[in-house]
């Protein structure tokens, strides 16, 4: 697991993790890419040069997404990019009090307090998965109502 605090320590160094974001405030881990089932409903996905996607249902079985309701775009963004980029990548947990959720922002709304980011793609580098794919694809949802389970 990482973790986004606004410190490089030396334990972070020695990792290869020497990225920070502003804000700061979140928690994250490249899950065992074979493992996540379930379903998931985004509100509001920002998708890198294809705009943004309501109410994205997305159902992953043994870590990848198996079907979407609501998306063709989200099947564009998939249709343009190659290897893993429908497989899970990331787990991210946001812990920042002081942040705001915008529904749009990525790089805030994933640190807010009562957030969940889930990215699907490559997750090789910093983020010490085993996917190798051309996109990266965060997606945020506020579990002002909603579970997770993790085993």
């Amino acid at each position: 697991m990482l973790l986004d605090d606004l410190t490089i320590s030396p334990e972070d160094i020695a990792r290869g993790n020497v990225g920070l974001n502003i804000p700061c405030g979140e928690v994250f881990v490249a899950p065992h890419e074979t493992t996540a089932n379930g379903t998931i409903l985004f509100e509001n996905v920002a998708v890198p040069g294809f705009s943004r996607i309501s109410n994205l249902r997305l159902r992953f079985i043994d870590g990848v997404v198996a079907d979407g309701d609501g998306a063709d775009r989200f099947h564009k963004l998939l249709e343009a990019n190659t290897g893993d980029r429908d497989r899970i990548a990331e787990l991210g947990i946001g812990c920042n009090p002081d942040a705001e959720y915008a529904g749009g922002s990525i790089i805030i709304d994933e640190k807010t307090c009562g957030t969940i980011r889930i990215a699907i793609g490559n997750n090789t580098g910093w983020h010490h998965g085993a996917n190798k794919a051309s996109s990266h694809l965060d997606m945020i949802k506020s579990m002002k109502q909603g579970e997770l389970y993790v085993d």
